[in-house]
């Protein structure tokens, strides 16, 4: 039980508030290979079931004296597939896909390269290209896209505005103040934190300063309040403030809330707001994790988005039992139900979309270093035209760690 336990806390160890990606020294590599059937293309007839290829990630982390430095390099042998989905050969390269992306369609970094140097026992300062400073809750995959305890966050909803993309009502939340960036954070134990970052492009312009700002404070036990203010004063800025409630330490609730494009611009503003709750029944091996979250547009015209999940695991001395489940409702377009619109006679039957998720999944600790996952993904998406998706991915995980 505690040989499956330390896995499964090394997969939330790297939300921690302070930490870089990696939240222990050490190395941890990843190597998954599986097949599904994808997403397909809009000009595509029909899906079908593919080979991925082996698909590794390697991330090390590495503490002397007052400097830290972690990496991950992502590489694949991944198969490629031409417009008929005959199989073409590998791709031999860095590559940012990784299970996920075959049902979520989205990308991970190839790599990351993050220094700190710890000049006191308060002030710290960092540079690299996913530093992931933090400053409190927010919803996530329960894991980095390439581990096995992950799955599509915010129930695969997809960002954007009604129309543009399928199912659309993600909101990035920004409780990450740090990502490619340069900059300092001053600290005390673990009472309040405060860093101050430039990140990659900004700092820029002329006649407006943009750069970001992280507080944390825990005034209590039990108790972590959050806030950020991201691309500070430049009209497209983003605010965000967050909790974590400890009831006792098997019970604590996370609220949370983002407002994107604060500022100067107008009617393109985008807000979000969620909760999560943890329960664990430690005796028991059961751990319990419900959430909820709201998509509102500043726009009128676009219509609330929600999506609510849950995930549920069940350890049994060295095997842990998973299964997470999710459904989310799209944002729609109020004007495409107006007769007196051009398109009204395509439109009218347009909703929002919606899509459902299940996810079991097994590991099996073999030793301190090394343990077994498989996992299963099924997805079912109806976009806001009506089109329908049935999107899988199955496949083996390895996890060494050292």
């Amino acid at each position: 039980m505690k040989k499956l336990i330390s896995f499964i806390a090394v997969a939330f160890c790297a939300f921690s508030l302070s930490a870089q990606v990696m939240g222990y020294k050490g190395v941890i590599n990843t190597l998954w290979t599986g097949f599904g059937r994808p997403r397909a293309e809009i000009n595509q007839d029909k899906q079908s079931i593919r080979w991925y290829g082996l698909h590794e990630t390697a991330q090390a982390r590495v503490d002397i004296g007052k400097f830290t430095m972690d990496g991950m390099l992502n590489w694949a042998a991944a198969t490629n597939y031409n417009g008929t989905n005959d199989l073409q050969g590998l791709m031999l390269s860095n590559v940012g896909r990784t299970p996920l992306y075959y049902i979520a369609d989205d990308f991970t970094d190839e790599n990351y390269l993050n220094f700190v140097i710890h000049f006191t026992d308060f002030l710290d300062f960092g540079m690299g290209t996913r530093l992931e400073w933090k400053a409190g809750p927010a919803p996530v995959s329960l894991g980095y896209w390439w581990e096995p305890y992950a799955h599509a966050p915010q129930a695969g909803l997809l960002e954007g505005v009604p129309g543009e993309r399928d199912v659309v009502g993600y909101v990035t939340y920004a409780n990450n103040y740090a990502r490619t960036a340069i900059g300092a954070k001053l600290h005390y134990k673990k009472i309040f934190e405060v860093g101050f970052v430039v990140g990659d492009g900004e700092f820029t312009a002329k006649d407006k300063f943009k750069a970001n700002l992280g507080i944390t404070f825990n005034p209590i036990e039990n108790l972590s309040l959050g806030f950020t203010y991201l691309s500070m004063f430049n009209g497209q800025g983003e605010i965000y403030t967050g909790t974590n409630i400890g009831i006792n330490k098997n019970f604590n609730i996370a609220v949370y809330a983002t407002f994107k494009n604060v500022g100067d611009s107008a009617d393109n503003g985008v807000s979000g707001t969620g909760a999560t709750l943890n329960i664990g029944v430690p005796k028991a091996g059961l751990t319990l994790r419900p959430e909820i979250g709201f998509t509102f547009y500043e726009n009128d015209n676009y219509s609330l988005a929600w999506y609510t999940g849950c995930r549920f695991d069940l350890a049994i001395d060295q095997l842990k039992l998973g299964v997470y489940g999710s459904y989310g409702a799209g944002s729609f377009d109020k004007r495409w139900y107006d007769d007196k619109q051009p398109m009204y006679n395509t439109t009218k039957n347009y909703t929002g979309g919606h899509v459902f998720n299940i996810r079991p999944d097994i590991t099996i600790s073999i030793n301190k270093q090394n343990s077994l996952s498989a996992a299963f993904d099924y997805q079912f998406r109806q976009s806001f035209y009506g089109r329908e998706q049935n999107v899988w991915v199955t496949g083996v995980y390895w996890t060494y760690l050292y």
